[in-house]
């Protein structure tokens, strides 16, 4: 399948930011922006469109950072 559900836990509400980049560290598609209780959450990307290759998922928030790297297979 080409959509992937991407899981993270939040200890606290925060204001955050889920973003998909492509290898070149640009930008493809932002998950979510905003918001979020604490607690256990799940985005989802649809990979559909895009080329395969490797892709990194950025969670940001005003205090932790969490990159990790995806691989896409068509």
């Amino acid at each position: 399948s080409q959509i992937t559900r991407i899981t993270y836990n939040l200890p606290a509400q925060a204001n955050i930011r889920i973003a998909v980049c492509n290898s070149f560290g640009e930008e493809v598609s932002v998950l979510f922006n905003g918001l979020r209780q604490e607690g256990k959450h799940e985005e989802i990307f649809d990979a559909r469109a895009f080329c395969q290759g490797v892709y990194f998922v950025r969670l940001e928030s005003e205090n932790f950072r969490a990159v990790q790297r995806m691989i896409l297979i068509k």
